[in-house]
């Protein structure tokens, strides 16, 4: 939206000018090529603003991208499992806390950890390449490569690769989304909400904020305490 009125801004001081100049110029040559150069700066500076200023202010990120109402830390609630025949299974992952920040260097990235239904940490991933964003910044596409950690599972099956897409409702702070474990032919489906203060303190985790969640030194904390309120796995 600010996009939009930076830009409507650049219309309608491209037209002052030119009523200006010729005001005191007249149609002159010399008043004409004095407007267009003084339009064709200010264009380019406000384009350039628009392309400089979010890669080094988060303000100006939160007004000018809208892929940055991602940015935040998030749980993945899992909700269903398919196997390699198509039908629902149990899944060690019961939930995941991960986070999604921005760097000038390599735009969006997502780290996270997955958990048992105990809180203990089953896997860790990241992104890999820049994930693919709507229009409207509220879906999100990413690769994603990882390593399980639970010994039961074979050496050569604990690296994953897959892709995973979520999707933000009307509200910025729920959504949904799924996962695809290429290797492993494995899809997951989960709810998504985005951790807040009010967030923890409806499910009484007030004692935790977002800041420290975000570390992964905390988050085993977090994540213990946070299985202790789920309801047992069927």
């Amino acid at each position: 939206m600010l996009q939009v009125l930076f830009r409507a801004f650049v219309t309608v001081f491209t037209v002052a000018t030119g009523v200006t100049v010729s005001t005191l110029w007249g149609d002159s040559s010399g008043g004409k090529l004095l407007a267009a150069s003084v339009i064709a700066v200010v264009v380019g500076l406000v384009e350039w603003l628009m392309i400089w200023t979010p890669k080094h202010s988060a303000l100006a990120r939160r007004l000018l991208d809208p892929r940055s109402v991602v940015v935040g830390v998030w749980l993945q609630d899992v909700k269903l499992a398919w196997g390699l025949q198509g039908r629902p299974q149990a899944s060690p992952n019961r939930f995941a806390i991960f986070t999604v920040s921005y760097d000038s260097t390599h735009d969006y990235l997502v780290e996270g950890r997955a958990y048992d239904e105990r809180g203990q940490e089953y896997a860790r991933w990241h992104s890999i390449e820049s994930p693919m964003f709507s229009r409207n910044g509220r879906s999100m596409t990413y690769l994603f490569e990882g390593t399980v950690l639970d010994s039961d599972v074979s050496l050569t099956e604990r690296h994953r690769v897959g892709l995973t897409r979520l999707a933000l409702e009307s509200s910025t702070d729920c959504g949904e989304g799924s996962v695809e474990h290429v290797a492993m032919n494995a899809h997951v489906e989960f709810d998504l909400f985005r951790i807040t203060p009010t967030w923890l303190a409806t499910r009484g985790l007030a004692a935790f904020s977002v800041e420290a969640i975000g570390h992964l030194a905390t988050r085993s904390k977090f994540a213990e305490a946070y299985a202790r309120t789920l309801q047992p796995v069927a």
